[in-house]
């Protein structure tokens, strides 16, 4: 049961997946505040959020800065759900949403000025991948 419940927190689907949307939703958003406070975001930045979720992050970004927002997440439900939350940033054109892994997520060097995530470090296997690849 543990390990299905750890799987719908890593890539939310279904019914339960709802239920655990609906969890982060909640429970992220003071984590959001105090990690978009961290970033420092500077008119015309490119930020990158891995696993974006619901896409609440992202939203409370593009509501309140003048930059390019781009995320990667591989879980189709919350892919979906962070679409129709963020529908006008992405017509827009201050947002752009990728369904996929992060590792096979294609961007030239250089692409952004600021990468974050909240909640997905425990969930790869191994991190010296991402950060190697969020380093370049």
């Amino acid at each position: 049961m543990l390990r299905f419940i750890g799987n719908q927190f890593r890539m939310p689907n279904g019914f339960c997946g709802r239920m655990i949307s609906f969890l982060m939703k909640k429970g992220n958003r003071f984590a959001y505040d105090k990690i978009i406070q961290k970033l420092e975001i500077k008119q015309d930045d490119r930020i990158l959020e891995i696993g974006y979720g619901h896409g609440i992050g992202i939203d409370i970004i593009c509501k309140n800065f003048d930059c390019l927002v781009t995320g990667i997440d591989f879980s189709e439900l919350m892919f979906r759900e962070a679409q129709l939350r963020n529908k006008r940033h992405i017509e827009n054109n201050k947002l752009e949403l990728n369904f996929g892994d992060y590792l096979d997520f294609k961007s030239p060097p250089e692409s952004f000025d600021k990468i974050f995530f909240i909640n997905v470090i425990y969930f790869w296997n191994n991190i010296e991948k991402p950060f190697k690849k969020n380093k370049r």
